[in-house]
């Protein structure tokens, strides 16, 4: 959770909260009981067969591990906290900057990265509820375009996790239609802040300042250009 306060005992200004959503990394395939450390990059989870448990492994718990990525339930007891205490947290608007997949980099997919981030999508929707005033800012983080790292800025429109989760980050307290259109060219926009808040919110895409996107050998373009 942010909280900001600007200005001088002799200048006070109101004091603007929100809360920050960053790397949630859910992972479908977590799996109470399995080894929280093993033979895998990743634990905590169903790795199939092959996976052996390591010197001085515990058995995953139903809330997540520290060494291991984060069960659903985990998450969306979250959500809910922050639905239910809304009036007491007095939260003008949630930032949340990506990095919503499982750490399975060597064997997941465009389909797989785009589940996690509309599943979180939901599930944050849900929990809120429709008479909800919170403003939800979303953006993407270097694990929320397929492979990790990796996104082409040759031609807008043309990412693909970037087109099957746009539906999703629109309507009421999210983004409007100007905003959808401008995110689906490349994954970034802008927005102002909530109510009577001066300012506004700009999303911007680090893949295209990533020194692990290859497609930057030849994408040398701005592609906010």
């Amino acid at each position: 959770m942010i909280y900001a306060k600007i200005g001088t005992s002799a200048h006070e200004r109101e004091i603007i909260r929100s809360i920050q959503v960053s790397d949630p990394h859910i992972d479908f395939k977590y799996q109470v009981g399995a080894p929280t450390k093993c033979n895998f990059p990743i634990c905590c989870r169903d790795n199939g067969p092959e996976q052996t448990a390591s010197d001085g492994s515990d058995e995953a718990g139903p809330w997540g591990e520290y060494n291991c990525d984060v069960p659903h339930q985990t998450l969306k007891s979250m959500f809910d906290f922050i639905a239910d205490n809304q009036d007491e947290l007095k939260t003008e608007f949630i930032t949340w900057v990506g990095d919503n997949s499982a750490h399975n980099v060597w064997d997941n997919t465009n389909e797989e990265v785009a589940e996690y981030t509309n599943n979180i999508t939901m599930t944050l929707k849900e929990s809120l509820g429709p008479n909800s005033t919170i403003e939800v800012y979303p953006s993407l983080g270097n694990h929320d375009t397929w492979p990790v790292n990796v996104q082409d800025f040759s031609k807008p429109y043309s990412n693909w996790p970037i087109n099957h989760i746009k539906g999703n980050w629109s309507g009421d307290n999210w983004l409007n239609d100007d905003e959808i259109e401008m995110f689906s060219q490349y994954g970034y926009y802008s927005k102002p802040l909530p109510g009577n808040l001066h300012g506004k919110v700009i999303s911007i895409n680090t893949q295209a300042c990533n020194d692990l996107n290859w497609w930057l050998l030849d994408n040398r373009q701005d592609p906010g250009k």
